[in-house]
């Protein structure tokens, strides 16, 4: 029989890791003192494991405050276009108002940038 090394896996997701802490911690603490995990150096898994489930709620409250996010954003982009629309609109009617003084512009809430373009660098073939 060949023996195969396998690679162990510990996923990169918080909430897949720590749900595999919490499959170890419950291992360990059906094994009692005879787990090979009590002899872990600078880990005790006595202090460490009843933070899983907290982490675990934490990790829960999170995902609820990115959906809630999301569905935030969603709403808030309704609105964008015809703002957007508005900012621009009155911008262009300032600066023709204003046209020997754009700067005033600034008045409005306006960034005046009033350097000079960089030449463009014509693309390499």
């Amino acid at each position: 029989m060949a023996r195969t090394t396998g690679r162990i896996v510990i996923s990169q997701n918080v909430e897949e890791m720590l749900t595999l802490a919490s499959k170890v911690y419950q291992k360990h603490q059906e094994v009692g003192e005879a787990s090979p995990l009590t002899s872990l150096d600078g880990i005790s898994w006595a202090v460490v494991g009843p933070t899983i489930e907290q982490a675990l709620a934490k990790q829960k409250e999170a995902e609820d405050y990115k959906s809630r996010m999301e569905q935030a954003y969603r709403e808030r982009d309704l609105y964008t276009p015809a703002i957007k629309e508005a900012v621009t609109a009155s911008r262009n009617l300032l600066k023709a108002l204003n046209q020997k003084n754009p700067k005033r512009l600034a008045e409005w809430g306006f960034e005046v940038d009033d350097s000079a373009k960089a030449a463009k660098t014509p693309k390499a073939e």
